[in-house]
């Protein structure tokens, strides 16, 4: 983007660790937002909304929907819509220790961080950069915590 924008993070599919499911979008406040020259609306996610199964292989397709109904109502205000993977299989800036496996070290969370990135990408093909981008993952930890390193955050990112 050129210009700075300016808007709102919702948790409408965040928040897991407390028993909250995921909610639909307020489309109120989507037309606050437009109404108010805001453009922005971030969308941090918890991937075991998406998936689930001991091996992150059971896709809760509804939730997916759900996804695509945000995106919509954002595209559909002019708004901006960013999809942040907020706890990623294997990792979370907040409450790591709720994951069962490591991202930066596992292979089981890696290959379904690339499922779900792969998912996304097939998905959303053909929407213009200007409408929606995506943060991989959220806060990824500082070099040796968790054991990550700059190369298999690299490698990982790449992938």
């Amino acid at each position: 983007m050129d210009r700075p924008l300016y808007g709102f993070n919702f948790q409408w599919l965040f928040n897991s660790d407390r028993g909250d499911g995921p909610v639909e979008p307020d489309l109120q406040a989507l037309d606050f937002l437009a109404a108010h020259d805001l453009q922005f609306v971030r969308v941090p996610i918890d991937y075991r909304y998406l998936v689930g199964g001991e091996g992150y292989d059971q896709y809760h397709e509804a939730n997916w929907e759900l996804v695509d109904r945000i995106l919509d109502a954002c595209r559909q205000r002019g708004l901006y819509c960013s999809l942040n993977l907020h706890r990623a299989p294997g990792y979370c800036i907040n409450r790591n220790e709720l994951e069962r496996h490591n991202l930066w070290t596992d292979p089981q969370p890696q290959e379904a961080f690339i499922r779900l990135w792969a998912t996304w990408a097939r998905r959303y093909r053909g929407i213009p950069a200007n409408e929606l981008e995506f943060d991989l993952v959220n806060e990824p930890p500082p070099v040796g915590r968790y054991d990550m390193t700059r190369e298999n955050h690299e490698a990982l990112m790449r992938r």
